[in-house]
């Protein structure tokens, strides 16, 4: 079956053929003594949560009390679902918080499992 436009490269390294050129192609160019890497898109919902986690990258954007309140209950956060957190941090609106985590996210300073969509029930860590 020939690809189609929308077929990614990502799914398209999982058929026979590819496979089969892939290495084929490895094989001559190490012959040679260069190395040879198959690079592709990276996964759908990782870069969906990424393209997302984008919009909050500007921190002066962000509410910068509400910012200063998550950094020092920093140990608090790890291990805790976004809206369990948000939930606890009654002294701001949620519409502030939310931009808060979620602009943590975008600068490592929070972690959470990008291959899995980002939702309320998101698992946050803190960075090490």
């Amino acid at each position: 079956m020939a690809p189609t436009p929308l077929d990614s490269t990502y799914s398209q390294l999982d058929r026979d053929a590819v496979q089969f050129l892939c290495a084929w192609t490895r094989a001559i160019i190490e012959s040679r003594g260069w190395t040879y890497t198959v690079v592709s898109e990276p996964d759908h919902t990782y870069l969906a949560n990424i393209r997302f986690l984008a919009g909050y990258r500007r921190g002066w954007l962000i509410n910068q009390e509400v910012l200063g309140e998550l950094r020092a209950r920093s140990e608090q956060l790890g291990g805790r679902a976004i809206a369990e957190f948000e939930a606890s941090l009654t002294a701001y609106p949620k519409p502030l918080i939310r931009p808060a985590l979620m602009h943590l996210l975008w600068c490592h300073e929070l972690e959470a499992d990008l291959t899995q969509p980002l939702r309320p029930a998101t698992v946050l860590e803190v960075s090490i």
